[in-house]
């Protein structure tokens, strides 16, 4: 899960999000941050072998020609 916190001064609208690969799943039942609070959106990877990854999330919103672009960075080891 991750928290993403509106610090601006105006409500921020999502519009929508891309995903680096279909292994990654976005889940959210909002459309707006209201300026100063926060919302949760959970983020569901399912990995497609062992071994390093990188996977982006981009969130875009009412914000011209600017997106937020989340990293995921790790490892999957299936043998624990």
């Amino acid at each position: 899960m991750l928290t993403l916190y509106n610090k601006g001064k105006y409500p921020f609208y999502i519009r929508g999000i891309t995903t680096s690969c279909d292994c990654i799943k976005v889940f959210y039942n909002w459309k707006e941050i209201p300026a100063g609070k926060d919302k949760v959106l959970t983020v569901q990877y399912e990995a497609e072998q062992e071994g390093e990854f990188l996977r982006t999330i981009t969130i875009y919103g009412n914000i011209p020609e600017k997106q937020l672009v989340l990293n995921f960075i790790g490892v999957v080891n299936k043998n624990n």
